[in-house]
Formats: C-alpha cells, structure tokens, sequence
C-alpha cells in the first residue's frame, strides 16, 4: 500500500466516523426535520377559508372562525364556519409508508393513513347553526406546506360532502 493509498483510505473512514447515522438515507427516503412548535398568537387561513385562529402559549388552537370563499365547492356553502372548542396541539412525528415524519398537528396521528393526520370529529358552527364534522390542521417544518382541512355534510338542494382547504401562516 502507498502512502497515497492509505491516506485515501483513512479520509474515507474519517468522513464516515464524521457523519451521523442520520444524515444516510437512501435516495429517495423522507428524512424528518424537527420542526419548532407553532408561535403563540394570530395565525390566519387563506385558501376555501379566509380566516383567523389563535394559538396560545399552551398549545392550544382556540377561536379558529373564517369565511367561505368562492374558491370552496358548491356544496360547502356560504357563509361563516366557527370551531367553538379548543383543538390540541401535539408532536406528531412517527414512521409512514413514506418514511419518518416530524410536525405539529392538531387532529388525529395515524400512521397507517393517507394522510397520516386524519380529522377530529367536532361540532362546528356553520351559518350559527350547529353540524357535525371533522378538522385537522399540520404546522409543517416549510412553513409554506403548513395546512389544514374542515369536513362536514350538507343537505338540501346541492348538498353533500363538503371539504373546505386552506393553507395556514403566521398573522
């Protein structure tokens, strides 16, 4: 062995040592940033809703009440949608058909799922009227891939299913 080919070799082995498990993962893996909790204070909804929410200081989401948009389907509706309760907001991190996640949600973690936050049932106010439905909503590492979704029902002539989205950033 020359000395050329030895150091060679203990470059290689140096950078091995050097780099963490972690950061090796076959191409293509979802690697999972560990995001920071959301800031306390105003956030605001754009997108099927046009709206505001508030995150305290304990981490919870409270006063989450927007407008539909005419971006939203038919079958939404118009009007104001309110979540009168408070929704928790919890570590969702864990290990997907993708891969490892890490984010903030408020919803339901289920790893099996597509998408892996599903909704928590709610009673939500739409028109001041009380329906059930479901919400969810994901504070990603890229803040701009931070979203979330209202489900509910409605009847009568062009109702049906509605799913209102919308994407969600600091006020």
């Amino acid at each position: 062995m020359t000395k050329r080919t030895a150091f060679a070799r203990a470059a290689v082995v140096a950078v091995l040592i050097a780099v963490p498990a972690t950061a090796i993962a076959a191409p293509g893996a979802r690697i999972a940033a560990a995001p920071a909790p959301p800031g306390a204070g105003a956030w605001k909804t754009t997108g099927d809703l046009k709206g505001t929410f508030t995150v305290t200081a304990a981490g919870y989401i409270t006063g989450l009440h927007a407008t539909i948009t005419n971006r939203a389907e038919t079958s939404c509706r118009t009007g104001k949608v309110t979540i009168p309760t408070q929704l928790k907001i919890f570590d969702a991190s864990g290990t997907d058909a993708e891969g490892a996640y890490n984010e903030y949600a408020a919803g339901v973690n289920d790893p099996g799922a597509d998408p892996v936050i599903q909704p928590l049932h709610v009673e939500l106010t739409l028109k001041g009227r009380k329906v059930k439905g479901g919400v969810w909503l994901v504070f990603a590492a890229i803040a701009r891939e931070s979203d979330g979704q209202i489900s509910y029902t409605t009847t009568g002539t062009n109702g049906g299913p509605c799913i209102l989205q919308f994407d969600i950033k600091k006020a």
